[in-house]
């Protein structure tokens, strides 16, 4: 899903996994706890809302993957 998603690509942006370092005992306790993985300064607006809104709790809020596909083909289609 989109939260599994938002993971991958903070992986893939920081070269780290999110809670690096983090034993996963209290990785749980911190999403228990509604605590999201860090989001790196600097990302282009969109996409740093789009990683938010994948990080919500709420599996309905987070988005479909078509719409994280127009995040990404707005943010790096080269306009005319």
């Amino acid at each position: 899903d989109s939260w599994s998603f938002a993971c991958s690509l903070l992986e893939m942006i920081t070269g780290v996994k999110p809670w690096h370092g983090i034993k996963m005992a209290p990785i749980v306790r911190k999403v228990m706890n509604r605590e999201t993985p860090e989001i790196p300064p600097g990302l282009p607006p969109a996409v740093d809302r789009m990683l938010k809104a994948c990080l919500c709790f709420n599996p309905h809020e987070r988005p479909t993957f078509p719409q994280m596909y127009r995040v990404f083909k707005m943010q790096w289609t080269p306009q005319p």
